[in-house]
């Protein structure tokens, strides 16, 4: 018997190959244009292609850098740009 929403399950497998570029249509260039050079991306839902890249492109928009997410988060960044350790 077939498993419900089996289809639906986003890929999540590592890239086996550090360099590689992994992307489909405009997705692809979106992300060349915004200057990404290696991507992993699996679009779920719409297959239409102005639809995915309104998609790609509000999903880089909604980026945030690492001290934003820590500042939010409460936590102070040490020096060296690395979180200090939880207690």
């Amino acid at each position: 018997m077939a498993q419900p929403n089996q289809g639906r399950r986003p890929d999540r497998s590592p890239d086996k190959t550090p360099a590689a570029k992994i992307a489909g249509g405009g997705v692809r260039a979106v992300v060349e244009a915004a200057g990404i050079r290696d991507v992993l991306a699996k679009s779920l839902g719409s297959s239409n292609h102005a639809n995915v890249v309104k998609a790609t492109i509000e999903a880089l928009r909604s980026l945030r850098r690492k001290d934003e997410i820590l500042k939010v988060r409460g936590i102070k960044s040490g020096g060296d740009g690395k979180a200090p350790a939880q207690s």
